[in-house]
């Protein structure tokens, strides 16, 4: 009998999924434990199940890549865990569509990565067993009697919005619980209560000053561009679903604001410029949760244009130049107040 995930383990797994989670978290282990169920239940698409191909475009783009150079697109096993569990339901699929009624899960002994899939492959299990219907009727063999039934799903990597969700409130930074604020001078931290926050002030006070100081640019933003005024707009990126391209759009209508969500409070905000020889002159603007959606244009605000554009283009921009990551805050329908010249540390985007 396997013994359950442990701390480590589920911590690896959770990072092989996508989840940064760091080896030396706080965070507690029923939350651990609840992010794993999560982070699981996103992979196997149980709102929907689509039957298109459980990819996104940052593998796909890969697989086509490899196939073209003639290189081998079976991936390395005992690598990633993720990985092993996707092969794994790939051949079990196989066994199932040639008439095979059962296989066994086999692996040299003191393998690690083995004993770890077979870990996971158990957690699925027990989980999706509340899907089988009460009155589900099997026929079992001699030997089955106590077996239990459940049911396993194709397993794809997290899209957008799982990754998003997943990656969000890492704990406290004192004790590890559920964070319900963040520092409110500089943002850069969470704590579950003031006591936490109390008890460490001494050793944020440096980095939360630097960060204090800071310079805040408001900048007036449209809804769109010239050439896109009044259409639909998708957001897409390598982690976008080839299930689900497209499953949220932004109408681009300046006289139809988005909503609020974060009440005036900071958000994290991805900033990306355009490459000068597609179309010049524009920043995309928008939030992890895909909540808001503007555009900073050269012709609307020259000098936030410039200042945004030179902080992108320098050392604390990144993807060559042509992204970078800020707070935020909503002053107006079009108009934000960025924290202009602090770099966000491993934005998970």
């Amino acid at each position: 009998m396997l013994s359950p995930l442990t701390r480590n383990e589920t911590i690896l797994v959770l990072n092989s999924l996508g989840i940064d989670v760091p080896t030396d978290t706080k965070l507690l282990d029923d939350i651990l434990e609840k992010r794993l169920s999560d982070a699981l239940a996103a992979a196997q698409y149980k709102d929907r199940l689509p039957d298109a191909a459980r990819y996104n475009l940052d593998e796909a783009s890969k697989l086509y890549a490899d196939v073209r150079a003639g290189r081998n697109i079976q991936n390395a096993l005992f690598v990633d865990p993720f990985v092993d569990l996707r092969q794994t339901m790939t051949d079990i699929a196989k066994f199932l569509d040639l008439g095979i009624r059962w296989c066994l899960i086999q692996d040299e002994p003191a393998q690690e990565s083995a004993i770890l899939l077979r870990k996971m492959l158990l957690k699925i299990l027990k989980t999706n067993s509340s899907l089988v219907p009460p009155d589900y009727n099997v026929t079992r063999g001699p030997l089955e009697e106590r077996f239990k039934v459940s049911v396993l799903l194709p397993v794809g990597p997290l899209e957008y919005d799982a990754l998003s969700k997943l990656n969000n409130n890492m704990g406290c930074t004192v004790c590890g619980k559920r964070a319900s604020s963040r520092c409110s001078s500089c943002q850069s931290v969470s704590y579950c209560d003031a006591a936490c926050q109390r008890a460490d002030w001494a050793q944020h006070k440096p980095a939360c000053r630097s960060l204090r100081d800071a310079t805040w640019r408001t900048v007036q933003l449209r809804a769109g561009v010239p050439e896109m005024e009044d259409c639909w707009f998708g957001l897409m990126n390598r982690h976008t679903s080839l299930a689900n391209p497209v499953h949220k759009q932004f109408l681009l209508d300046d006289a139809r604001p988005c909503v609020d969500v974060y009440g005036g409070r900071p958000f994290l905000a991805k900033m990306q410029i355009s490459p000068p020889t597609v179309t010049p002159g524009r920043i995309m603007v928008y939030d992890r949760r895909q909540t808001f959606l503007g555009f900073l244009r050269e012709d609307v605000d020259l000098r936030a244009f410039a200042e945004c554009a030179a902080e992108i283009q320098g050392p604390r921009g990144g993807l060559m130049g042509l992204k970078m990551y800020r707070w935020a805050r909503r002053t107006g329908d079009w108009e934000l107040s960025v924290c202009l010249d602090r770099a966000v540390a491993d934005a998970k985007w």
